[in-house]
């Protein structure tokens, strides 16, 4: 009796990256959890990279999971990209955008005439009440 066994090889499949955070905004000064899920693979992910606006972060990570602390707006703002790998070879990357939400600046009070009003600054976005 003569058996043969078929073994199936296959790069990652089904790649999504999710964040720790709601929406994906982070405030300033917190931190976040990026997360590369894989919905199959053979044999299983050995690799991950990450990369921030088509720079690499991690080259070579056995982790699924990257974490930032301290986030800063001018670094940290941008579109993240995890690529999952396997002997066989790489799987289809998928991508976010990171939003950062900034700590208020200033808030200047303004009272002209009995009416008040005031203006907050954050990040060049200006709100009036």
């Amino acid at each position: 009796m003569i058996c043969h066994w078929l073994i199936f090889l296959d790069k990652p499949e089904g790649t999504t990256l999710n964040t720790s955070v709601a929406g994906n905004t982070v405030t300033q000064g917190g931190s976040v959890t990026l997360t590369c899920h894989v919905t199959a693979a053979k044999p299983q992910v050995s690799r991950y990279r990450y990369y921030l606006n088509d720079t690499t972060l991690v080259k070579d990570s056995n982790d699924n999971q990257y974490t930032i602390n301290s986030v800063q707006r001018s670094q940290h703002y941008g579109k993240y990209k995890c690529v999952p790998s396997n002997d066989v070879g790489d799987g289809p990357e998928a991508t976010m955008i990171l939003n950062v939400n900034g700590e208020y600046d200033h808030c200047l009070l303004y009272d002209f005439c009995g009416f008040s009003f005031s203006l907050v600054n954050r990040y060049s976005t200006f709100v009036s009440s």
